[in-house]
C-alpha cells in the first residue's frame, strides 16, 4: 500500500495506558504511531486518566479509562460505543497491572468481541509475559501467560515486536493472522547542529564519541560497554575517546580510565541531539539485537552506527545484506563482543561516511515511522477482507 493511500479502515484507535507527559515508553511509541497512522486512517488514542497535554491534530488522546478499581469497565464501555473500524491494543503486561495482573483489561476485549464482532481487534504484544528464572517470575508466569493466550484468542491480528516472537506463536497458531512489526525511534530527528552539541557538552569536536543509550537493565551487561569503550580508546590512540551515556546517572557502567560523561534523563529533542554526535553506540543485549530495542533504533535514526550482540532474539533483518551499519557478534560472550567492536572500528576508520549512511539507510527503509504504520494498516486491511 503506497504511503498516504487511503484504506478500506476510515478510522483506527490505539489503546495505551498512558502517553507523554507520563514517560512512558509504549506511551511515546503510541503517540508517535498515531501521527504515522494519520494519512491512513483517522486516529485516536484512548489512554488512562492523567493530565494530557496539547497533541498533534491529526491524532487526538482521549482519556477513556483509569487503571484503579473498577476504571476498565469505562473502556468496555466505550469500545461498545466506537465509531472506529479497527481497535490496536498496546500490550506490555507490567504496564496494565500490578505484577502484571490485569483481568479487566481481558474482561474488557472480551466484551468488546461479543458486542461488536464489526470492529476489528488487534493486539500489539511488545512484551509477552516474564520469562526470567527465579520464583518470582514464576509466581507472575501463573496468570501472564493465561492472560497472553487469552488476548491471542480473542484478537483478529496480533502483531510482535520481534521476529522470534511472532514465528513462534504463528507455529503454535497456524490459523492466526500474525506479524512482525519492529517499535521504531521514540524520538524526534535531531536537527541540531553536531559541533555546537559537542562543545556545549564539554566534547572535543575531533574526539571519539562512543555512545551508549538507557538505563541499568538486567539484559545488558553494562561492563561490556565499558570494555568495549577500553578497546577502542586503545586502538584509535591519535584520538581522545569519550564514553557518551545518554540517559545514565554515571554508575550503571563500571568505573574506567576513559572519559565517562553521563547525561542523566534528557527531554526527547536533547536526548536526540546527544545521540547525534555519537560516532558509534555500543549496544550489547544479552537475548541479542532485536526490532524491538528502541535505543539501537534511534540510533540508525541518526546515521549512528551499532555494536551488538547475536543472540536468540536476533530478527533476520539483522543478519542481512542491508545492516552494514551494525555489527553483531556471532555468539554472545565477552571475547566475541570484543572482535565485533574491532569490526566496527576498522570500518569507521576506513569510511566512516558509509558506515553511517549504511544505518541511516537501514532505519529510513524498515524502521522508520511511515514503514511501521504502512505495514500495520495493511495487515489491517487483509483482516477486514471477506
Amino acid at each position: 500500500m503506497p504511503s498516504g493511500e487511503k484504506t478500506s479502515l476510515k478510522s483506527i484507535e490505539l489503546i495505551t495506558p498512558a502517553v507523554p507527559p507520563v514517560h512512558d515508553a509504549i506511551g511515546e511509541y503510541t503517540e508517535k504511531l498515531a501521527v504515522a497512522l494519520a494519512p491512513f486512517a483517522n486516529p485516536t488514542v484512548l489512554t488512562g486518566d492523567q493530565a494530557v497535554v496539547e497533541t498533534d491534530p491529526s491524532a487526538p488522546v482521549e482519556q477513556a479509562f483509569s487503571l484503579g478499581g473498577t476504571g476498565l469497565q469505562r473502556l468496555a464501555e466505550r469500545l461498545e460505543a466506537t465509531k472506529a473500524d479497527a481497535v490496536v491494543l498496546q500490550y506490555n503486561p507490567f504496564g496494565w497491572g500490578r505484577r502484571g495482573w490485569a483481568p479487566g483489561l481481558v474482561s474488557a476485549m472480551r466484551r468488546l468481541k461479543k458486542q461488536r464482532d464489526d470492529v476489528l481487534l488487534s493486539v500489539m504484544f511488545h512484551e509477552t509475559y516474564v520469562m526470567n528464572k527465579g520464583w518470582k517470575a514464576w509466581v507472575m508466569r501463573r496468570h501472564q501467560l493465561p492472560q497472553f493466550h487469552a488476548l491471542i484468542d480473542l484478537a483478529d491480528v496480533c502483531f510482535f515486536s520481534t521476529e522470534n516472537w511472532a514465528d513462534q506463536q504463528q507455529r503454535r497458531r497456524p490459523e492466526k493472522m500474525i506479524e512482525h512489526l519492529p517499535v521504531g525511534s521514540n524520538l524526534r530527528r535531531s536537527e541540531a547542529v553536531r559541533s555546537e552539541t559537542r562543545k556545549r557538552l564539554g566534547i572535543a569536536a575531533d574526539a571519539l564519541v562512543v555512545g551508549a543509550f538507557g538505563g541499568q537493565h538486567p539484559s545488558r551487561p553494562f561492563d561490556w560497554i565499558r570494555s568495549g569503550a577500553e578497546r577502542i580508546a586503545a586502538t584509535a590512540k591519535d584520538r581522545s575517546v569519550v564514553l557518551l551515556h545518554v540517559g545514565g546517572r554515571g554508575d550503571e557502567v563500571p568505573p574506567g580510565p576513559t572519559r565517562l560523561l553521563a547525561t542523566g534523563r534528557l527531554p526527547e529533542s536533547e536526548a536526540a541531539d546527544v545521540i547525534a554526535i555519537m560516532d558509534v553506540m555500543l549496544n550489547p543485549f544479552i537475548d541479542g539485537l532485536s526490532t524491538r530495542r528502541g535505543s539501537a533504533i534511534a540510533a540508525l535514526q541518526h546515521g549512528v552506527p551499532v555494536v551488538s550482540t547475536m543472540g536468540h532474539a536476533t530478527d533476520r533483518l539483522w543478519r542481512s545484506e542491508s545492516s552494514l551499519g551494525v555489527f553483531l557478534t556471532d555468539k554472545v560472550e565477552e571475547g566475541a563482543w570484543l572482535a565485533a567492536v574491532d569490526a566496527c572500528l576498522k570500518q569507521l576508520q576506513r569510511d566512516p561516511e558509509s558506515c553511517g549512511s549504511a544505518a541511516l539507510r537501514l532505519f529510513e527503509e524498515n524502521l522508520s515511522w511511515p514503514v511501521i504504520a504502512t505495514r500495520l494498516c495493511s495487515k489491517l486491511v487483509e483482516a477486514a477482507k471477506p
